[in-house]
């Protein structure tokens, strides 16, 4: 059991954030923002064709706007507890804290009447779009969060762990729990529903394991749920990478190639050194 473990960390995180109660201003931008949160895919470079119903059916609720925020608040859950088992106990604090940034991390890529950068890919962010998506958190929170206390604490939490320093703290680990999300996403195109996939999964797939791979190897020393599920996923991880390497990368619906084989040649050769050692 979690230590000094807060009231919100005892069910489901949608069924959590809903409660107009507890975090009234979360609710107030959902609501605010429902039809963009409900009609943007995540992962949309990689579409080929498909509804966002296909899409969802397909890769889950997490390459859905509005529910990306649960599936990585759930990850953060999972990651906080792995943790503790391991030794590597947090504070009830720190839980509340990794919690909420699950749940507005994405809340700068909204895309409003005034403009917006909304989701662009690891590989392709650059630190323009994160100062853009600094000022949408900010106009979000201005129009959707009336209670000042509230917004103080989301605006602290997003500038000290969304866009804190990932070399060290909380940052650091809201930066691994993203990662857990990214590779989760790219195991689910890879491994399909009821035998369908993706059009382009494997250009989801190569893109993801070429720019997580290594960090997440990483990550194993420091985090007990990072190397957890390295090692649930370690075969089929395997054999994603035999999957794409050496594949041709197609050209996504953004004009672009879905990933780049020198760097997915490189992450497999951080995965390949990891297994061998």
């Amino acid at each position: 059991m979690l230590e000094n473990r807060p009231a919100l960390f005892t069910g489901n995180s949608s069924e959590l954030i809903s409660s107009e109660g507890m975090f009234p201003g979360i609710a107030s931008i959902e609501k605010h923002h429902q039809e963009f949160l409900t009609t943007t895919p995540r992962y949309e470079r990689f579409m080929t064709g498909e509804s966002i119903e296909e899409w969802v059916g397909l890769l889950g609720v997490d390459v859905l706007s509005l529910g990306h925020p649960y599936a990585t608040g759930d990850i953060a859950m999972q990651f906080a507890e792995c943790n503790d088992r391991g030794g590597l106990v947090t504070s009830g604090t720190d839980k509340f804290t990794i919690f909420i940034a699950s749940h507005i991390h994405d809340f700068g890529e909204i895309i409003d009447g005034v403009g917006g950068v909304g989701d662009i890919s690891h590989d392709k962010k650059q630190e323009n779009d994160r100062r853009q998506e600094e000022v949408v958190f900010q106009r979000v929170l201005e129009r959707c969060v009336s209670n000042q206390v509230e917004a103080l604490l989301y605006n602290q939490i997003y500038s000290n762990v969304v866009h804190g320093d990932k070399s060290k703290g909380l940052a650091r680990q809201f930066n691994a729990i993203e990662r857990i999300g990214y590779l989760l996403t790219a195991h689910q195109a890879f491994v399909g529903v009821n035998g369908q996939r993706i059009g382009n999964w494997r250009g989801l797939v190569g893109n993801v394991l070429s720019n997580q791979t290594g960090r997440l190897v990483d990550y194993t020393e420091e985090y007990p749920m990072v190397k957890n599920v390295l090692g649930v996923l370690r075969n089929d991880i395997t054999t994603m990478f035999q999957e794409t390497v050496g594949s041709v990368p197609a050209i996504d619906n953004e004009g672009s190639l879905s990933f780049d084989s020198q760097r997915l040649q490189r992450a497999s050769d951080d995965w390949n050194n990891y297994l061998a050692a």
